[in-house]
């Protein structure tokens, strides 16, 4: 008996500390885990990957300690993570990777990938994107002869260098459609700017972030019509470069250009311009899949409007991928 109480007492110490160590790991792993699910899905919420339920879930229960007990985010998040995969060429497993991780991590535009809505026909999409109004027409620049302004200067890089890149990027556009385009002082349709943070009344979400991820966006203020115009901002805490000892200033401007004309991105395509991550390219041009899209939308005609800006209704449809009602 005596043993038996003295053997409990020398073993007490050693099982509270056991004891302990298992609270630790259960206490700390949930929240370890929860904040790369609450990363994980504030990208796809911003990119256009989760559809609307699953949006809307989120939101209510983002704060939430038991976000990752409700079913239809876990659907929502699994939904996400296959339609990225599938727009970038990766095998559809349907869960995260160290791939997928480095991508989401990696310089990219802001504009989303994706739009919420309604799904299009579910007829297949040629390779090209295209933005569209809410009529399912194509989201056209209602002249063929555009102006710009570069409203204000950079702080990495020098005014004249700016306007020569900026001149630059239109002329691939020049080379390969019937635009033409010319500097102006002020009121351009085509509005070029450096921002920081959250700025023109954005959401947060929609703002910029810093150093290295969201490097630059384009939309358009009060619709694409002449009393409108196309904004495209340049995040002003990147640093822009010529070459490629920083962010090249002339490779994302023909990205959002081609955004301002009414191009979406294209994921398919690594070498298309309208990929959404930024990739240094030491031979640059448009691709032909960028020719084609900007080629659709302006000779086209409305009436062919298949190639709308993706939903993830519609991709999931193409793929031919279900998941259950909640």
């Amino acid at each position: 008996m005596f043993q038996e109480t003295m053997a409990t007492k020398l073993n007490f110490p050693v099982i509270i500390f056991f004891y302990l160590i298992y609270l630790t790991c259960v206490l700390n792993a949930n929240p370890v885990k929860m904040e790369e699910m609450k990363k994980e899905m504030d990208y796809f919420m911003n990119y256009g990957y989760l559809d609307e339920k699953g949006m809307e879930k989120y939101e209510q229960m983002k704060e939430s300690k038991d976000m990752m007990k409700e079913p239809m985010i876990m659907e929502s998040h699994k939904k996400a993570v296959m339609v990225f995969q599938k727009m970038n060429r990766m095998a559809m497993t349907g869960e995260m990777n160290d791939k997928m991780h480095k991508m989401m991590e990696a310089p990219r535009c802001g504009n989303p990938d994706m739009r919420m809505g309604e799904p299009l026909k579910p007829k297949r999409a040629k390779r090209f994107a295209v933005l569209c109004n809410d009529n399912k027409e194509y989201a056209k620049v209602p002249k063929r002869h555009i102006t710009y302004s570069i409203l204000n200067e950079s702080k990495s890089m020098d005014s004249d260098t700016v306007e020569r890149e900026i001149r630059r990027a239109f002329a691939f556009w020049i080379k390969k459609t019937n635009f033409t385009f010319s500097q102006v002082q002020n009121d351009g349709y085509f509005r070029i700017s450096f921002e920081t943070g959250v700025h023109s009344n954005e959401k947060e979400s929609s703002g910029f972030d810093g150093e290295g991820m969201r490097l630059a966006h384009a939309f358009d203020f009060h619709g694409r019509s002449p009393e409108g115009y196309q904004a495209i901002h340049f995040d002003d805490d990147e640093d822009w470069v010529v070459q490629n000892d920083g962010i090249n200033l002339l490779q994302v401007a023909t990205h959002e250009i081609g955004h301002a004309l009414g191009l979406a991105h294209e994921s398919f395509i690594y070498d298309a311009v309208m990929t959404p991550l930024y990739r240094y390219r030491p031979f640059f041009g448009l691709f032909e899949d960028d020719v084609k899209g900007v080629r659709k939308v302006y000779d086209g005609g409305d009436e062919d409007a298949k190639n709308c800006f993706r939903n993830v209704t519609q991709i999931m449809s193409d793929m031919n991928i279900t998941m259950k009602e909640s």
